[in-house]
């Protein structure tokens, strides 16, 4: 009998020890976290205003980090192909990705199918950003504002096609949402980036589309797009001529965009603590602050409870706009 007791009490001890080696381990590697290549996902083409923005961040997060921050895009179905490898990446840190209200909170409100849900698989660590969307038209259209442009539309009902970069994405549902509110008739023409569909806009393809004032910039200053309205509190610094849809009379239309990084469900919170530590540092640079206002970006830190309550608000709020639409893509 002692003999037993001797060899369970020893067992005991054994697997002590190992609970507390293992303790030891898991706490070194959260405090060198991190110890080599951080993978950063964007579930969008390379050159679109949310990848541009990432490679920002990154930059000054590498330097911080003290270790290499490879964007990889991963394109493709809405966002769902880069969100879908990401949520069933190892929880340990060195996968992440940027997520929007679109690849987040009304994606799978629109798929059926999805291999992920993305409230149950994927961790956000903090936002950061928030870019305003705004209703731009081909230059050589014959309307020279919002009125103009409504009025044109109504009047034109199959004339007029509008661009997005993608079925279901936030651009072609905040279209749609926009045309329920006015009663305007355009056509949608769906592109696989960004990218393509302003370049189209520029050249008369499509003639309509909105879009953020990255996108749309380098065509707003050669004069061969016009923008006509801005979805914000308020007009713009850098675009003080551009009204506000509310000052235009179209009430309640959220069409901004908000950036976050996620994490696969499950990673330490350590390490969730000090990516979002990092970025929040990486925030208040002048140079990172500099570079997003030319981009008409406005930073937007929120980390732990308070970035977790905003999505999740965000997530009710855009089933509500999504369901009535009945837009399903699969």
């Amino acid at each position: 009998m002692s003999f037993r007791l001797d060899s369970v009490l020893k067992q005991a001890a054994g697997i002590a020890l190992a609970m507390v080696a293992m303790a030891a381990a898991n706490a070194q590697t959260s405090d060198v976290y991190p110890s080599r290549l951080i993978k950063w996902v964007v579930a969008y083409p390379a050159g679109g205003g949310l990848d541009v923005m990432t490679r920002v961040i990154t930059e000054d997060m590498a330097k911080r980090l003290k270790q290499p921050i490879v964007v990889d895009n991963r394109a493709g179905a809405g966002g769902t192909i880069g969100a879908g490898q990401v949520a069933k990446s190892p929880a340990d840190g060195y996968t992440l990705m940027t997520i929007d209200m679109g690849g987040y909170t009304s994606v799978h409100h629109l798929y059926s199918n999805l291999t992920y849900v993305p409230p149950k698989d994927l961790q956000v660590v903090a936002t950061w950003a928030s870019l305003p969307f705004m209703l731009a038209v081909n230059a050589n259209l014959p309307v020279k504002n919002y009125q103009e442009f409504i009025a044109y539309a109504k009047a034109n009902p199959t004339k007029l096609n509008y661009g997005s970069s993608g079925v279901g994405n936030p651009l072609h549902i905040s279209m749609e949402l926009l045309q329920a509110r006015t009663g305007a008739k355009l056509t949608h023409v769906p592109y696989k980036a960004m990218v393509n569909m302003v370049g189209d806009l520029a050249s008369g393809e499509v003639q309509a589309a909105i879009g953020d004032y990255g996108s749309f910039k380098p065509f707003v200053q050669t004069g061969k797009v016009r923008l006509l309205a801005v979805a914000a509190d308020s007009r713009l610094p850098h675009i003080p001529d551009v009204p506000t849809f509310t000052e235009l009379g179209v009430k309640d239309l959220p069409i901004s965009v908000w950036l976050a990084v996620a994490a696969p469900k499950g990673t330490p919170q350590t390490v969730v603590d000090k990516i979002a530590a990092t970025l929040g540092e990486t925030m208040q640079t002048a140079e990172v602050k500099e570079r997003f206002a030319t981009f008409g970006v406005a930073p937007m830190f929120m980390s732990g409870k308070q970035a977790a309550d905003f999505v999740q608000a965000q997530d009710k709020f855009w089933e509500g706009v999504v369901k009535p639409m009945n837009i399903k893509l699969d």
